[in-house]
């Protein structure tokens, strides 16, 4: 490869992991406002909604997949699983029986 190449390689790699991270954050900053908005009460098909996740996927180049498998199973994992077992128990502790 020439040197030219190699250069224009370098900044090809380098804009597009530039642009996946910023891609990224606006993705993480949605998620964040969504999750406020409705109280974790969310479902995956919300996160599949936000224009940051279409836009994430469109930048992961070849990587689609990877990228919609590891937001499903952070959802499965994190947000369905554990987050909202913990606002249940939460919940129940602030149930007062007045009877």
């Amino acid at each position: 490869m020439t040197l030219l190449k190699t250069l224009k390689f370098s900044f090809k790699r380098m804009y597009f992991k530039i642009s996946i991270k910023m891609r990224f954050l606006i993705f993480c900053s949605q998620l964040m406002t969504l999750c406020k908005n409705k109280e974790l009460n969310i479902t995956l098909s919300d996160i599949q909604s936000l224009s940051a996740y279409s836009e994430l996927l469109a930048k992961a180049g070849g990587f689609e997949m990877y990228v919609a498998s590891r937001i499903e199973n952070f959802y499965e994992e994190i947000i369905d699983t554990y987050l909202k077992s913990k606002i249940a128990e939460v919940q129940s502790l602030c149930t007062i029986d007045l009877s």
